[in-house]
């Protein structure tokens, strides 16, 4: 039998060895560390002007840490060394010496870090550069060309319209910026970029001394043009480097803009012409120009004469155009000696004058006998020389033609084409009286055509200059 004083002791022995137990348990689950959350951080675009010093602050990153640990900032991808970041504060700067250049880069990216002393994250930081404007040759509503002097104390004059209200500031490129001023001598010779902002409507350089030293055209910006005729005539050395387009809200004429502006060419597909009315001779002689201007609206036009003569290079796509109002067509394509467009569907119904219009046009041959000539008075010399041309326009109704001495003549008219052309308007009954119709170095081949011929001839009147006669071997 067991003592009741041993048991009672043997009874704590127990108890302080399960305490200790416990004890020891909990110490061994608070001894477990803490799980770590690492920082947040998100990427994000700043905008900051290009003229920011190296000792002010672009923008200050800001992460979070849910266990409120310190966070260390850091750039593990910069863009050439040109940024630096605070170790502790976020704070983004230009490092000592950088600087930022619209010209040479809008943007730039970088990776910044964020630790915790134990995780590290990672984001990418975008940095837009925003251009600013430290001279009007860097504005963008600024009217921006070209001019080249050769030698020291040259001037340069620019066109004016006196019949125009100015109020403009120009910027001579030389550090000479003036208000309302159209003429300045160069101390040196060279090549400087003028610019124009303000109220400008008019500029015309034909037979200004200066044409020929203005270089380029950079920039149309905001200026609101109200008339361009003549407005670079003369100006061969000008080539086109814009690619905004001019504002021609205001303009109704265009006639002779680009005139023997032989250097000139560009893509104008961007200029909204829908209230030009007047484009006579708008790109006569402007011999290297080739420009797209397919999807031009040219519905409110009502004078295209001489607008292609001697653009000896252009052979744009015409198809789409809607002549409908246009009255005047006379030497249109004259010596455009590439165009081989097809324009058979224009509606020329209004069309009173074609006289010239293909002449001298040495690769043009379309089929054209779809056109309502109706209205037509005069195609004296309408393909004379136009090698490659031979159509039959037979179909056409010549009842309001007076004029076509020298139509054909020199033409490229094979006999079948000049014969089937004869027989047509020798059946129809509109067919006037009297004509005098040139066609020179042209034959005929085949007794209908000849028929067609001596009815011309001998009930209408007609007078057919230059005709071989029958068929020649």
């Amino acid at each position: 039998m067991i003592k009741p004083k041993k048991m009672k002791a043997k009874k704590l022995l127990y108890m302080a060895i399960f305490a200790l137990a416990i004890v020891s348990c909990s110490k061994n689950e608070d001894s477990k560390p803490e799980e770590n959350t690492p920082p947040v951080f998100n990427g994000r675009s700043i905008t900051v002007k290009e003229d920011i010093d190296d000792t002010e602050v672009i923008a200050t990153l800001t992460a979070t840490d849910v266990d409120g640990d310190e966070l260390a900032y850091s750039i593990t991808t910069n863009d050439n060394n040109l940024f630096e970041i605070g170790l502790e504060n976020g704070e983004l700067s230009l490092a000592q010496g950088k600087s930022l250049d619209f010209e040479e880069a809008e943007s730039h990216t970088i990776t910044v870090s964020v630790s915790d002393g134990v995780k590290t994250v990672e984001a990418q930081v975008g940095i837009l550069v925003e251009n600013v404007i430290e001279s009007l040759a860097e504005d963008p509503d600024a009217f921006i060309v070209t001019f080249k002097t050769d030698t020291d104390g040259e001037d340069i004059t620019i066109g004016l319209n006196q019949g125009y209200t100015y109020d403009y500031t120009i910027d001579w490129g030389d550090g000479t910026v003036g208000n309302n001023a159209s003429e300045h001598t160069y101390d040196n010779a060279g090549t400087y970029t003028v610019a124009i902002k303000g109220e400008f409507p008019v500029i015309n350089m034909y037979q200004n001394p200066s044409a020929t030293k203005l270089m380029s055209i950079e920039q149309w910006g905001a200026v609101v043009w109200k008339y361009f005729f003549q407005a670079f005539g003369g100006c061969n050395n000008m080539v086109y480097n814009a690619t905004d387009a001019p504002n021609l809200t205001q303009v109704i004429v265009m006639g002779y803009m680009f005139h023997n502006a032989s250097q000139f060419n560009g893509d104008l597909s961007n200029w909204d012409v829908g209230n030009v009315i007047y484009m006579k001779g708008m790109f006569a002689g402007a011999t290297s120009f080739n420009g797209d201007i397919t999807t031009w609206d040219v519905t409110s036009v009502v004078n295209m004469s001489e607008m292609f003569t001697n653009a000896e290079s252009f052979n744009q796509d015409l198809s789409g155009w809607v002549t409908t109002n246009v009255t005047d067509m006379s030497n249109m394509f004259s010596g455009a000696t590439s165009f081989n467009g097809d324009i058979s569907d224009w509606k020329v119904n209004n069309v009173t004058s074609m006289s010239g219009m293909f002449e001298h046009a040495e690769s043009f041959n379309q089929d054209i006998e779809g056109w309502n000539v109706e209205k037509v008075t005069k195609m004296n010399a309408m393909f004379n020389y136009a090698t490659k041309f031979s159509q039959d326009l037979g179909g056409w109704n010549l009842s309001g033609v007076t004029n076509m001495e020298g139509m054909f003549d020199n033409s490229g008219l094979k006999y079948y084409d000049y014969g089937a052309t004869l027989i047509g308007w020798s059946n129809a009954p509109t067919t006037p009286h009297n004509i005098t119709l040139g066609a020179e170095n042209l034959f005929t081949c085949g007794s209908e055509a000849d028929d067609a011929k001596e009815f011309l001839t001998n009930v209408k009147g007609w007078t057919i200059e230059g005709d071989l006669g029958g068929c020649q071997t």
